[in-house]
This record gives structure tokens, C-alpha cells and sequence, in this order.
């Protein structure tokens, strides 16, 4: 009938920014004091629907003219090792003399409770990032959160 059973949420508090050079490879997004962009639930009906928010910050520095700076983002279910939601690109920039780009970013899906075949057992979703381009990229930011709420099935 559509109404919210529960929500959760996960968020970074911490104003510890992490960063990296390294591009071409999925990094969990997560601050410098470890706080972790995901969030645990546990559905009370395997026919439920569970609609994800995830949003973020992100940017990045460079040292020269003539360098590119992308991230694509998904959300992952650490449980099934499945990935439920994806986004190309969430901000791209060519640094024609630019030398600080990046993007605020927002991603949902809405998936069935038993997509990934766990009923009702508890499962954990996390924010990832995948950066493209030769950059110091910044991310795990203060704010950054995810949000699942359990929405009952229609009858």
C-alpha cells in the first residue's frame, strides 16, 4: 500500500577529506577517520520495495593545463556484491586553466527488497567512487550520506 516501514541513513560527520592519485579502480567512499559512506538494514517484508538516496561531494586539483578529471559513482550492495545503481558521469572536466573542478552529485534507484535473493536478511549499501584522469582527487566530505527506506508492497 505504499506506506514507509523504516529508514535508515549512514552520512560522513567528520570534515576529514580523503584524496588520491590513484584513478582506474572503485574507491569506497570514505573519509580520512574511516567513517564510511553505507548503511545496514534489515527488510521486515521480502516483498517490499526500498527506495536509495545517495549524495556526495567530490573534486579535484590539478598541477597542470591540459589534464581531464571524471568520477562515476555507484551504489553497491556489499552483501550480494551487486552493484544496484550507477551513474557515468557525475561531473567531468577538461582543465583548459581551470585548476579546482568536481560536483555535488545525487543518485537513487528504487529495487525490490529481495533483488539480490536475501529475503529478509540484513544487507549493507555503499557509496563507491571511480575516478577517471590524471588528478588529485577529494572525496569522503562532511555530509555525504546515503538513505534507505522500506516502502510496503502494494496489495
Amino acid at each position: 500500500d505504499g506506506r514507509i516501514i523504516q529508514v535508515v541513513r549512514g552520512q560522513i560527520t567528520g570534515n576529514n577529506i580523503r584524496n588520491t592519485t590513484q584513478h582506474g579502480s572503485w574507491h569506497k567512499n570514505v573519509s580520512t577517520s574511516d567513517q564510511v559512506c553505507q548503511v545496514s538494514i534489515t527488510p521486515k517484508s521480502a516483498t517490499s520495495k526500498l527506495l536509495i538516496v545517495a549524495t556526495g561531494t567530490w573534486y579535484f586539483i590539478t598541477g597542470s593545463v591540459g589534464n581531464h578529471g571524471d568520477a562515476q559513482v555507484r551504489i553497491y550492495d556489499k552483501t550480494s556484491s551487486n552493484e544496484v545503481a550507477f551513474t557515468r558521469y557525475t561531473g567531468y572536466s577538461y582543465t583548459g586553466g581551470h585548476n579546482r573542478d568536481g560536483s555535488t552529485w545525487s543518485l537513487n534507484c528504487l529495487i525490490e527488497a529481495d533483488h539480490n535473493g536475501n529475503g529478509t536478511n540484513a544487507r549493507t549499501y555503499a557509496v563507491y567512487y571511480y575516478f577517471g584522469g590524471a588528478q588529485t582527487f577529494y572525496y569522503g566530505m562532511q555530509g555525504d550520506s546515503i538513505v534507505v527506506q522500506e516502502i510496503s508492497a502494494s496489495s
